[in-house]
């Protein structure tokens, strides 16, 4: 069908990313005929500016696969892993993550899953439409929790079985005083002064 695969490249703008996201369209329904996507392709909405191949693909995700998308635009780096991923929706993502990797919505990036601009505006769109603002405050406050935790259990040395390094203050010429391994595998530890008084 080379004049459908001519007319999905040309709906798809022509843009690498889209070509991308559409391809994984038609994998992830290899029963349709390729007429059959571009019909899809071009009878998606276009009252707004985000293009028609990230909704139709957005559209055959599951409501969990969608709503992970959505959460991911919460996230303030430009990739996430599994970890981080559940902590925002607040269970286990890693099929989900899959699932966007498979329907070219997200990228492997080691272990971790990243995503282009125009996925991660198309996710904030959606976010901002279908999450109530209390459901995004809920994760963005999951997210920073988990953080805050492992933050903790770092500088108590928990986190990798490590030595902590024990700050203390000496009062009579306020000089922090760093005491425990002084050749800890990280060792900027001893760079951050924790004042205790």
């Amino acid at each position: 069908e080379p004049d459908a695969v001519a007319d999905l490249a040309r709906l798809a703008g022509g843009i690498p990313m889209e070509v991308l996201v559409v391809g994984g369209a038609v994998l992830q329904r290899p029963e349709w005929a390729l007429a059959d996507h571009v019909h899809a392709l071009a009878t998606a909405s276009r009252t707004s500016p985000l293009r028609p191949a990230l909704q139709v693909s957005y559209a055959r995700l599951t409501p969990s696969q969608q709503g992970l998308l959505r959460l991911l635009a919460l996230h303030p780096d430009t990739a996430v892993d599994a970890r981080r991923a559940g902590i925002l929706v607040g269970a286990d993502a890693t099929a989900d993550l899959a699932a966007l990797q498979a329907a070219n919505l997200l990228s492997a990036r080691g272990d971790r899953y990243g995503w282009h601009d125009l996925v991660r505006d198309f996710a904030h769109d959606e976010l901002q439409t279908q999450v109530p603002h209390s459901a995004q405050r809920a994760a963005v406050a999951r997210l920073v929790r988990a953080d805050l935790d492992l933050l903790a259990l770092y500088l108590k040395g928990q986190y990798d079985n490590q030595t902590a390094v024990d700050y203390t203050v000496n009062c009579a010429v306020g000089i922090p005083l760093a005491t425990g391994d002084a050749t800890p595998r990280h060792p900027v530890n001893n760079m951050l002064p924790a004042w205790d008084a």
